[in-house]
């Protein structure tokens, strides 16, 4: 059930996130609390010269929630919320889900300040969704852009390493490696039933098991690349020409149980909650930091620990992805403000994954 932002009052909403950040005022080491609200309502009318005319009306929704907790020397943060942007109204502001998160970040903020650090090495990794959200957003959706590939973007966003022989006879991953572009997916941020050129959308495979089949781009990069592509030319506005962007570009689910990947698990860590990153202009190498992070130890999880990053090569990552969570475990999310084009365009974007176990990768700690 939708409630539309005409429902919408500035007085009862600003109360709402007022009350979450009294809810993350748990003790007096947490100095910073934060509530974030995004709404977005976005009426596009398509009309050519061969008759055509369609009409799309988008309700999205962004709520995040942060709590920053210091202790001498330490200085950690917990956040919820900043990757869950939505096709969704005002049914978001459920004080009986959003309160218990609030208090829940809080916790977690104060209980990192006296973890220990990540430990350094080659290990086991678990990803959760919410940190696999902007691993796929980096380390897949840019560098299978078409127009990125044909070097359009070389001189702002960037370029690939994926080249266009890649497409039918690169590994991209193991074979567990399922990930589709899939605007038909109701309620995630960037669903719709045309691009902004009016090509139909629909679900569509970019890499099935494993290996590089499609690429993210229009009817022109296609024609320009000889190679199949999607329905996703979209503009921020409707004074921006459309150009090649991710819309839905998501991680299938596979069939392993949370518990049966952590029980495999030697040694390893699980990391949640994206704090930093960092990746090369051919979306190649890349480093990644996390907010919250658990050890991993035969099987079991055993303590919290801070400060948790880890680092890799795109192809090689994805290839040691070794198990691949259940339809249970699927969690649906999104971005409001990936930047591209010039003139610069800041487009939303919708991820989906499950939990992901990969192995021998390399993890360490530090601020």
């Amino acid at each position: 059930f939708i409630r539309g932002f005409d429902e919408f009052n500035a007085k009862e909403t600003a109360d709402l996130l007022v009350e979450l950040t009294t809810a993350m005022k748990i003790n007096d080491k947490i100095i910073n609390r934060e509530a974030f609200l995004l709404l977005n309502e976005m009426e596009t009318t398509f009309v050519s010269t061969n008759g055509a005319e369609a009409f799309q009306k988008l309700l999205r929704t962004g709520l995040s929630l942060s709590a920053v907790a210091t202790s001498e020397n330490v200085t950690q943060r917990r956040s919820w919320g900043g990757g869950q942007n939505s096709q969704s109204g005002l049914e978001v502001l459920n004080l009986n889900i959003l309160k218990p998160n609030a208090k829940r970040i809080a916790t977690e903020a104060l209980e990192l300040l006296s973890a220990e650090d990540c430990p350094t090495g080659k290990m086991d990794l678990l990803l959760n969704p919410d940190q696999l959200f902007l691993q796929i957003h980096e380390s897949i959706g840019h560098p299978l852009e078409l127009d990125r590939i044909l070097g359009d973007e070389r001189n702002y966003a960037g370029w690939s390493f994926v080249k266009p022989k890649d497409f039918g006879t690169l590994q991209y991953g193991s074979t567990l490696m399922n990930i589709t572009f899939d605007p038909t997916v109701v309620g995630q941020n960037a669903s719709y039933l045309f691009d902004d050129i009016g090509s139909e959308a629909k679900k569509e495979f970019l890499i099935k098991n494993g290996l590089l089949v499609r690429g993210l781009g229009s009817l022109e990069s296609q024609k320009r690349l000889g190679t199949g592509g999607v329905s996703s030319q979209r503009a921020t506005s409707w004074n921006r020409p459309p150009i090649d962007r991710m819309a839905n570009v998501n991680m299938e689910p596979g069939d392993s149980k949370f518990e049966d990947m952590i029980s495999s698990v030697e040694k390893g860590v699980y990391m949640m909650s994206n704090r930093s990153w960092s990746i090369d202009d051919y979306r190649n190498k890349f480093q990644f930091g996390c907010e919250y992070g658990k050890l991993i130890e035969k099987g079991k999880i055993t303590k919290t620990i801070k400060n948790s990053n880890y680092r890799g090569v795109t192809p090689e990552f994805w290839n040691s992805l070794k198990m691949v969570g259940n339809r249970s475990s699927w969690e649906v999310g999104g971005l409001s403000n990936c930047g591209k084009g010039e003139p610069n365009q800041i487009m939303f974007v919708g991820h989906a994954a499950p939990p992901c176990l990969f192995s021998n990768i390399e993890v360490f700690g530090g601020g």
